[in-house]
């Protein structure tokens, strides 16, 4: 419940920060919007077998007992973490502090006791306070050069967790597509949260399937910059699907009905799941 609580506590400051022109005025009942609860463990059945060390590269995590699939669940949740982080900003950037708030606080409130652990036994220092900081920024000073500084900062400690997965799984295009793959599967379950009586009533869910797609976008760019891969068959197909499943959130204040039903959005995250197996 802590969505609806962060909004109240913000208090009338937030009356200035509505949209104006010819942005749509939020409808009444999404202050009381809220996040869905922690994400489950996945089994990452498609990272199991994978040989994540090449010759040559040095692994960045000395602990052999962390499995491949211990990556891909740390890569699935630092990219939850991440695609909320992402549309967070985006929305403060568009005026819209209100709808933009709990995606600062569910990545400390309901991510980071997930890898807490996890970056413990990595030998990573945490950065729990980072986010508390950029969360209370984001609430009370949302334009300010300062928030935009901490958020900078908290995203360079990201991409430093990032980097404690070996390169040789970071640049596995199987691997990774199989990550995007789960959260995209992710992503069409907030959307289907956000939709009630056939209309989208729950912002912080559609805003969330907005985010985990941005990050996928961010990733999915990242492995298509990368010589060896390019023209891939598995890419191919995966930004296909992944430009479809964005068109369906492409506003960024929810529209009243949905522009494509739950069944559809789960059958191109399905196609999308497809791209893993077109390279073993």
């Amino acid at each position: 419940m802590w969505g609806g609580l962060a909004v109240v506590a913000a208090g009338t400051w937030l009356a200035a920060t509505q949209p104006t022109g010819a942005a749509p005025a939020l409808r009444p009942e999404f202050t009381a919007a809220i996040c869905n609860a922690h994400p489950p463990r996945l089994t990452h059945a498609y990272a199991r077998g994978i040989a994540f060390v090449a010759p040559g590269t040095v692994t960045a995590v000395a602990d052999t007992a962390i499995s491949s699939e211990d990556h891909a669940e740390l890569l699935f949740k630092m990219g939850l973490l991440e695609g909320h982080l992402m549309v967070g900003r985006e929305l403060i950037d568009a005026n819209q502090t209100q709808l933009a708030l709990p995606h600062f606080g569910h990545p400390i409130r309901e991510l980071y006791d997930d890898i807490s652990g996890e970056l413990q036994r990595r030998g990573v220092t945490g950065f729990d306070g980072e986010l508390i900081a950029l969360e209370a920024l984001a609430a009370g000073k949302p334009t300010d050069p300062a928030t935009s500084a901490q958020y900078d900062k908290v995203i360079r400690i990201i991409a430093a967790v990032r980097a404690t997965v070996p390169a040789g799984l970071l640049d596995n295009e199987r691997f990774m597509l199989g990550v995007l793959g789960e959260i995209a599967t992710i992503s069409s379950e907030d959307y289907s949260e956000s939709i009630e009586g056939g209309r989208i009533e729950k912002p912080v869910e559609y805003h969330d399937s907005r985010g985990y797609l941005e990050y996928a976008d961010k990733e999915l760019r990242r492995l298509e910059g990368r010589p060896d891969l390019r023209g891939s068959p598995g890419l191919v197909l995966a930004r296909a699907k992944l430009t479809e499943l964005r068109a369906i959130t492409g506003m960024l204040l929810p529209p009243e009905r949905p522009l494509l039903s739950v069944a559809a959005y789960k059958a191109i995250v399905a196609q999308f799941k497809q791209a893993a197996a077109l390279r073993a």
